[in-house]
């Protein structure tokens, strides 16, 4: 599915996000990032638990 059939019309970024308006990027991200996450607590984002990798003669092909 495209990006245009899932959000039809474009994001318009914030004015004062805009790149030219911070001395480097580095501070640019920082300011995005914050504006977009800092609203997000640690507990909200689901991350779902590793399966362990089993590692042994089958991996390489081999009974």
């Amino acid at each position: 599915m495209l990006d245009r059939e899932l959000h039809p019309t474009p994001h318009k970024p914030a004015p004062e996000l805009q790149p030219g308006n911070f001395p480097n990027e580095g501070q640019w991200l920082t300011a995005v990032f914050d504006r977009h996450f800092s609203a997000i607590e640690p507990g909200e984002i689901a991350i779902e638990p590793r399966q362990p990798i089993r590692v042994d003669e089958t991996l390489f092909g081999e009974p």
